[in-house]
């Protein structure tokens, strides 16, 4: 699939930037983002997962609240780690 973009001169040199310092071409670079972002599971999949196999769990439910707490902190966690 072939797209074509727009992108604020802001992003655009960020995306330069950043592609640089993986040593890669901004359009190769940009594809991985894309590609890394459409396929990640998103939150609320991973946490229909969890729901979905809570019933032949034995947590109680605030179990399962603090389940789904610290798998958002794990994602944001790691979303800040990425460069």
């Amino acid at each position: 699939m072939t797209l074509s973009i727009s992108l604020s001169s802001e992003t655009a040199a960020k995306l330069n930037e950043r592609a640089a310092a993986q040593g890669k071409d901004p359009t190769a670079y940009a594809c991985e983002l894309i590609e890394e972002a459409v396929t990640q599971e998103s939150l609320e999949e991973l946490l229909a997962i969890s729901q979905n196999e809570f019933s032949s769990t034995n947590m109680t439910r605030d179990e399962m609240t603090e389940f789904g707490r610290e798998l958002l902190e794990k994602v944001r966690v790691e979303k800040v780690q990425k460069p």
